[in-house]
């Protein structure tokens, strides 16, 4: 068996990450809730996207439209 050496301020940073991730998302999911029901195929991609610099984008996005159509055209949908 081989033991590899746990890197605690690795593991911290980490969670800091996917917390931030988790955090964008749901607040791009927030601000077109303004616009009405999204589609659960766009809550899934926004939820599932693991890049943070795309959801920072995303939410820029999501900020200056007026309809959750104009969001899915904007991002390549």
């Amino acid at each position: 068996m081989c033991l590899t050496e746990f890197n605690e301020e690795v593991f911290v940073e980490g969670m800091k990450e996917e917390g931030r991730i988790q955090a964008t998302a749901e607040n791009i999911l927030e601000l077109l809730e303004d616009y009405g029901e999204i589609p659960e195929t766009l809550r899934k991609l926004i939820m599932k996207q693991t890049d943070l610099g795309l959801l920072r984008k995303w939410h820029k996005i999501a900020a200056r439209v007026e309809t959750i159509e104009a969001f899915e055209e904007k991002i390549g949908l």
